[in-house]
């Protein structure tokens, strides 16, 4: 069902629409109307469904919500904020030359803070050793 607007299904006798299809057949003089016209003539009880979008199956984005003001409001609450967000401040802004300035900063918070999907409460009372950020930066211009 791809590229076919329309898909008829003998076996459940259903008729599988899209959205283009189902506008176009408001207008009787549509090549859309007379093939559903002849469908449903030669198949009256003709179940008709709108297609919908699939979903995905396969690859999640876990970085999705992982903005720079989500990293941000996570370091703030942390005992050691400032020494982080130093860390933090020193990758945005010495890596904003750089093809993609916000790889380096995820690479440096996903390493930081490895539970921060899973657990996020465990850098409340864990002592968190700075990483730094060195490395990312040189990965980041290395790439670009």
């Amino acid at each position: 069902m791809k590229n076919n607007p329309c898909v008829f299904d003998p076996i459940t006798n259903t008729l599988t629409i899209t959205k283009a299809f189902a506008d176009a057949l408001s207008n009787p003089d549509n090549a859309e109307y007379q093939l559903y016209r002849q469908i449903k003539a030669d198949n009256p009880t003709v179940a008709v469904r709108k297609r919908t979008h699939r979903t995905s199956s396969g690859y999640v984005n876990q970085y999705k919500k992982l903005t720079y003001e989500n990293m941000e409001a996570f370091i703030e609450l942390l005992p050691q904020a400032d020494e982080l967000m130093r860390v933090y401040n020193f990758l945005r802004v010495s890596t904003n030359l750089c093809a993609s300035p916000y790889k380096a900063v995820r690479s440096w918070f996903v390493e930081q803070f490895p539970l921060y999907n899973r657990n996020p409460l465990f850098y409340l009372t864990a002592d968190v050793v700075v990483l730094s950020p060195d490395e990312y930066i040189k990965e980041v211009k290395d790439a670009g």
